[in-house]
C-alpha cells in the first residue's frame, strides 16, 4: 500500500495535482497526457543538471505529464536530500500524482459504482496481458464482483511483493492508461521510456489485436530526437543531444527507409551515435523506440 508519509510529502511539498477530478478535467482540456517512466526521468534530470538540457519539456510544454506512487518510490523523493528529481519536475507545467490504490476510485468520477466496477475490470483484464496470473486474478474477481476491485489489488500488490517489485514502476504506467482510456471523451496517451520491457507490455496490450487503439503511442529518447531534428534540421544541435541523451549500448527499434519509402518489417538494433546520426540527417530510418 502507498505509504502516507510518501502522499503527505507529495500533497505538503510539490506542485503535483493529486485531487482526482482534477486530474481528469486536466487529461480531457489538453486532450493528451504523457505517462513518464522512471528510466527515462532519471536519464533527463542528469542531462538537466549536467547539462542544462530539457529535451522532454520542450516536447511537452504544457501537456500534462502523469507519474505513479510507484515511479515517485522509484525516483526515492523523500530520502533524495539533494531534491535533484523535485528541481528536475518543477518545470513542468502540469505533473499529475495518482496511486494504483485510487485507480477504481478515477472511475467512479464519471460512472456508477457498477459501472465503475466493470470498467476497472476490463482495464486491469487488458493491463494484465502479459501477466497470466493477474488475468486470472480478474477472472476471479468477476465471480465475486462485489469485491472485484479489493480483490484485484490484493493479489496484484501479493503478485509484485514476490516479484520483488521488479517492472513494477511499468505496469502501473500500464495499468494507469488503460484506466484513463475507459473514461468518456477523447484524448491521447503517450508513455516516454527507455526500457524495452516497458515497449513490449504496452505494445501487447494496447497496440496488437483487439486491444489495438489509435490514442495510445510510446515514446523514447531515440524518438524526441529525431523529433527535435525533424523540426529545427540542425545537425550540429543533433550531435550534442546525441551524445547527451542516447547510450549506444542499448538497442533501439526503427524502420529502414529508402528514397521515403519505409520497409514494413521492423529491425531491433544497436547504433553507435555516429550511425544514429548518419541515418537521422540522412532520412534512412523512422525510430520507432
Amino acid at each position: 500500500m502507498t505509504s502516507p508519509t510518501l502522499k503527505s510529502f507529495i500533497q505538503q511539498h510539490t506542485h503535483f495535482i493529486t485531487d482526482l477530478e482534477t486530474i481528469i478535467d486536466t487529461i480531457i482540456e489538453k486532450q493528451h497526457v504523457y505517462l513518464y517512466d522512471t528510466s527515462a526521468i532519471s536519464i533527463h534530470e542528469k542531462a538537466y543538471f549536467r547539462y542544462d538540457e530539457m529535451l522532454f519539456l520542450k516536447k511537452v510544454q504544457d501537456t500534462p505529464v502523469l507519474i505513479t506512487d510507484v515511479i515517485a518510490k522509484e525516483m526515492r523523493l523523500i530520502e533524495d536530500v539533494e531534491q535533484r528529481y523535485m528541481k528536475y519536475l518543477q518545470h513542468f507545467k502540469t505533473i499529475l500524482y495518482v496511486e494504483e490504490q485510487q485507480l477504481y476510485d478515477l472511475l467512479k468520477v464519471d460512472f456508477d459504482v457498477t459501472g465503475a466496477k466493470r470498467e476497472f475490470l476490463g482495464a486491469s483484464e487488458q493491463a494484465f496481458t502479459c501477466i497470466q496470473p493477474l488475468r486470472d486474478t480478474v477472472r476471479k474477481a468477476r465471480r465475486s464482483f462485489q469485491h472485484a476491485e479489493n480483490i484485484i489489488l490484493d493479489d496484484y500488490i501479493s503478485f509484485f511483493v514476490n516479484k520483488n517489485d521488479k517492472n513494477r514502476g511499468e505496469i502501473s504506467l500500464l495499468w494507469t492508461a488503460c484506466v484513463l482510456n475507459r473514461l468518456p471523451g477523447t484524448f491521447s496517451i503517450t508513455f516516454i521510456g527507455i526500457d524495452h520491457d516497458l515497449f513490449s507490455y504496452v505494445e501487447q496490450a494496447c497496440l496488437l489485436g483487439r486491444n489495438k487503439d489509435y490514442n495510445v503511442y510510446i515514446m523514447s529518447n531515440e524518438t524526441l530526437l529525431q523529433i527535435d531534428y525533424g523540426q529545427h534540421q540542425n545537425i550540429t544541435k543533433l550531435q550534442k543531444l546525441t551524445d547527451i541523451y542516447r547510450n549506444e549500448d542499448r538497442k533501439i527499434m526503427y524502420f529502414n527507409r529508402n528514397e521515403d519509402i519505409m520497409h514494413l518489417i521492423r529491425q531491433k538494433s544497436k547504433l553507435s551515435n555516429q550511425d544514429f546520426i548518419k541515418k537521422i540527417t540522412c532520412n534512412q530510418i523512422q525510430v520507432v523506440y
